[in-house]
């Protein structure tokens, strides 16, 4: 496992600084749930007031899901076939699709990471040791690659069908929740679909029982899991701002605070 260094805190000084002048101010009552952004925003970056977002990156983290190629009773769990991520990946690289469109939007660059396939996690440990060390470092690589080129928002995203099946099987386990209860149908899925993702979520959680967070996210993630995770710490470490979105990037970011 790699040793993370110590990650500070947030700048609680500069936190309550920016809270004492949001409150003075003659608006500052107007400003809503956007002043516990601001003051989140100040801790975060140590500043007051915090300098405005110049460099946004999207690193999006691309790997396959051994579970999405899996069926029961002959249907399988998504209305995607495994073979999507090579087409959406493609799109990616020549800054075509909706991803590209919405950063443009905003102003932000897309840099995308590519990571090996898991294991199917209801029958296989998704990954060995080592890429899972080697996934994590990938991800902290990421993330010290954009910081070091001026980033001051990195925006993690995932690629990969079955990632929400992933996300479901961690999330379930850390929260004791059963597998029907856990995930939705999904995006264009069928009853049928639905049953089959519950039967993978179900075998991949009794696999998963009684496993400290690194070994959860070796038997039960994927590499672009672990580098989500390694991404997600190595921002705190450097004091970077990360926006949290998405199911993966999401249980990425919980594993991340255990660790």
């Amino acid at each position: 496992m790699l040793k993370f260094e110590s990650i500070p805190g947030p700048d609680l000084e500069a936190r309550s600084a920016m809270e004492l002048g949001l409150a003075s101010s003659p608006r500052g009552a107007s400003f809503g749930r956007l002043r516990s952004v601001a003051q989140w925003y100040a801790g975060c970056r140590g500043q007051v007031p915090a300098e405005q977002v110049q460099r946004a990156r999207v690193v999006v983290f691309a790997g396959g899901h051994g579970i999405a190629g899996r069926t029961f009773e002959g249907v399988g769990l998504s209305a995607f076939a495994p073979e999507a991520d090579a087409e959406i990946l493609q799109e990616l690289n020549v800054g075509a699709g909706p991803t590209h469109a919405i950063a443009r939007r905003v102003n932000a660059g897309i840099r995308v990471v590519t990571l090996p396939s898991s294991a199917p996690i209801d029958t296989e440990d998704a990954m060995s040791a080592q890429v899972l060390n080697e996934s994590l470092a990938a991800g902290q690589h990421a993330a010290d690659v954009e910081i070091d080129e001026g980033a001051d928002l990195l925006i993690p995203a995932e690629l990969g069908v079955g990632a929400t099946t992933v996300a479901a099987v961690i999330m379930g386990t850390l929260s004791s929740t059963e597998p029907v209860a856990i995930v939705g149908p999904g995006s264009g899925t069928t009853d049928s679909m639905w049953k089959t993702k519950v039967t993978v979520i179900r075998n991949a959680m009794f696999r998963a029982r009684n496993l400290d967070p690194e070994e959860l996210l070796e038997v039960s993630s994927s590499p672009s899991t672990a580098a989500l995770v390694g991404f997600i710490i190595q921002a705190a470490t450097r004091r970077t701002p990360l926006l949290v979105d998405g199911p993966l990037v999401a249980t990425a970011a919980v594993i991340a605070e255990r660790l």
